[in-house]
């Protein structure tokens, strides 16, 4: 795993059959190399404190300097914190680089297929993965949710270069790795770049990012900001933004294709996250605070979405 250029990584859990799910398998691919670790023989959760089962491939996992392959990681990685306290690095997620790439099917099965020509089974997807012993056709089926993922990768990746939009990819893939941790920032927020980091955030995220994080988050909880209504019907303003926002970016999807003619998606030019913070701003908010924004899109889109918010 340390060798590694690159890993992959997918989890399998019991979530359909018990109350309390838990990591049952976890597959790896390591710079072709492939694992399985059965977290169930090693020594599972118990009352909600992470085991110790991994903390031998801890520090592999939570490398930051190398590319850590997931696709609709969001579940992995919330997974993986909860069971193991280990808040996976360098993620890239290759459901959400082809989604910005104006992919119609991201399922893993379906890149898989376009991009590798496979066709992948389904019969072991609800199977219940706290079975001991494994059925030999479900491992096969599990292992292969890994076998082609960094083939998929390198491929999106190589197409989201051409298309120029590392940075929308990159902070789709932050989100995607802070999941969790921004139930954490809400519900203890931090004050210094010390607590960032207590907070398991990323060094390159707190590097880049962390005095912006912490001027959202005091400004959110002194209230300074203006949230749209939580109830009845909201104000005008709001609602005349929010239609010069969607026209807009309606409008700059269909302006837009990628490098094989697909037209660029809503999510690429602005996230529903971006544009629900925005629709409640005026034309004076600091676009580094936006949720999901980036710096590629302040630089392409800071001007237009400035007169899209002055009322």
């Amino acid at each position: 795993l340390e060798a590694a250029p690159w890993v992959a990584l997918d989890t399998e859990s019991n979530s359909m059959f018990v109350y309390k799910e838990q990591v049952c398998l976890l597959q790896l691919n390591a710079g072709g190399v492939l694992f399985v670790i059965d977290p169930l023989a090693l020594g599972v959760t118990v009352n909600g404190v992470p085991s110790h089962a991994l903390d031998a491939i801890k520090p592999g996992l939570q490398r930051s300097d190398r590319p850590l392959y997931l696709h609709g990681g969001e579940y992995d990685v919330a997974c993986m914190k909860r069971d193991f306290a280990i808040a996976l690095g360098g993620v890239f997620d290759t459901q959400q680089a082809a989604s910005l790439l104006g992919f119609t099917k991201t399922g893993y099965g379906s890149i898989v297929e376009q991009i590798c020509g496979v066709v992948l089974g389904k019969a072991w997807a609800t199977y219940d993965w706290a079975t001991r012993p494994l059925n030999p056709e479900a491992l096969a089926y599990a292992i292969d949710d890994v076998v082609y993922l960094p083939r998929a990768a390198e491929h999106l990746r190589d197409a989201v270069a051409a298309a120029d939009i590392a940075d929308e990819v990159a902070v789709a893939n932050a989100v995607v790795s802070a999941y969790e941790i921004l139930l954490l920032l809400a519900r203890h927020p931090p004050t210094t770049l010390a607590d960032l980091k207590g907070a398991r955030v990323k060094s390159g995220i707190i590097a880049t990012h962390g005095e912006a994080l912490l001027k959202a988050i005091a400004a959110a909880t002194t209230d300074e900001m203006p949230t749209p209504p939580t109830s009845g019907r909201p104000a005008p303003a709001i609602i005349a933004r929010e239609t010069r926002l969607k026209t807009w970016r309606r409008e700059e999807s269909e302006r837009r294709t990628a490098v094989d003619g697909r037209t660029a998606p809503f999510q690429l030019v602005l996230p529903a996250r971006a544009l629900d913070f925005l629709k409640a701003q005026s034309s004076e908010v600091d676009f580094t605070v936006v949720p999901q924004l980036g710096r590629r899109r302040i630089e392409r889109y800071g001007e237009v979405l400035r007169t899209l918010l002055h009322t």
